[in-house]
């Protein structure tokens, strides 16, 4: 784990191999009520302070205050209390096409690998765990954020939330059976 900066704001990176081990030490003691999926609409490995945590292709980047919740502006009216989880990818996308930069099956797993870990650190259920699609709806901006309503084509056309929530909680249920 590097300390590194994103947007000029102190982030830290964990290499893949890493995550499990090192995510929970950044994971603060306090309050969290929802955890929202995104993409960043940029190149792979391209960062934006937006998110609390970041999902690259090698490893991840975690705020060095991941329940600053004022400082991460990732969703509209939505930031209180809800951890903002971005892949750095879909670069030119649209609802047809996921441009030269698509989440990939390894992004799938880092960001499952984190999303399982928060949702064990906060005890959040897993309807907790939503895109921003879903809050564009419910304030009532469908279409304009369609992050992660992405049919990924090697899962079958299940979308991408959907997909990262199965395989968060078949981590989440590994660690536990672990001890």
């Amino acid at each position: 784990m590097k300390r590194t900066t994103v947007q000029g704001l102190p982030f830290w990176r964990i290499e893949a191999k890493d995550i499990r081990a090192e995510l929970p030490k950044l994971m603060p003691d306090g309050h969290a009520r929802a955890i929202t999926l995104h993409w960043t609409a940029g190149g792979y490995d391209t960062p934006f302070a937006d998110y609390q945590i970041l999902i690259g292709s090698h490893y991840i980047l975690v705020s060095d205050s991941l329940l600053n919740f004022s400082r991460h502006q990732h969703t509209w009216h939505r930031n209180g209390a809800n951890i903002g989880v971005s892949f750095m990818a879909m670069y030119n996308a649209t609802e047809h096409n996921a441009g030269p930069a698509p989440v990939t099956k390894t992004m799938i797993e880092h960001c499952a690998l984190a999303c399982a870990l928060l949702v064990r650190r906060y005890a959040l259920g897993w309807a907790s765990l939503v895109d921003h699609a879903y809050w564009a709806g419910i304030d009532g901006y469908p279409g304009e954020r369609w992050d992660c309503q992405w049919p990924v084509p090697w899962e079958g056309g299940e979308y991408l939330t959907d997909v990262v929530k199965r395989k968060a909680k078949w981590y989440h249920e590994k660690s536990r059976a672990a001890g």
